[in-house]
């Protein structure tokens, strides 16, 4: 069965998590929807080309860029850029890893900045601070 969901622009990424689905658009269009049937209309703070739902939260990647959003409840989003994400792994990596790589924190962090080159690693790097922080406790996302 078909289902309108009164978004004006193409919907590109569809998630489900947190009892919601979320379908965002390459505008700031998005839409949500509790059972799939009846929809709202949502404005998210860019165009999100992909989402996805990883261990608890919503995650938007933009067409280009370094640049995600996150977001627990796929209502309000908060960006996370290149240089964030580089840094948090690198907490990570230097605390609980520290004789795997890197000599200190700033050695991590530039290392995970510059080997960024592409969307899909950000995606990569956010969703494994998302797991790690939640197994970790370590700091908010």
């Amino acid at each position: 069965t078909t289902r309108a969901t009164g978004a004006t622009n193409n919907l590109y990424g569809i998630s489900y998590g947190a009892g919601l689905y979320v379908a965002t658009t390459t505008t700031t269009e998005s839409v949500t929807s509790t059972d799939g049937t009846t929809w709202t209309k949502r404005t998210t703070p860019a165009g999100m080309y992909k989402l996805r739902y990883t261990n608890g939260y919503f995650v938007g990647i933009p067409a280009s860029g370094t640049t995600l959003y996150i977001s627990t409840n796929g209502l309000t989003w908060t960006k996370k850029t290149k240089d964030t994400i580089a840094k948090q792994m690198a907490v990570i990596y230097t605390r609980f890893w520290p004789a795997e790589r890197f000599a200190n924190e700033e050695a991590a962090t530039k290392w995970f900045s510059a080997n960024t080159q592409s969307t899909e690693i950000l995606v990569k790097q956010a969703e494994e601070v998302i797991h790690l922080c939640e197994v970790y406790k370590l700091f908010k996302v």
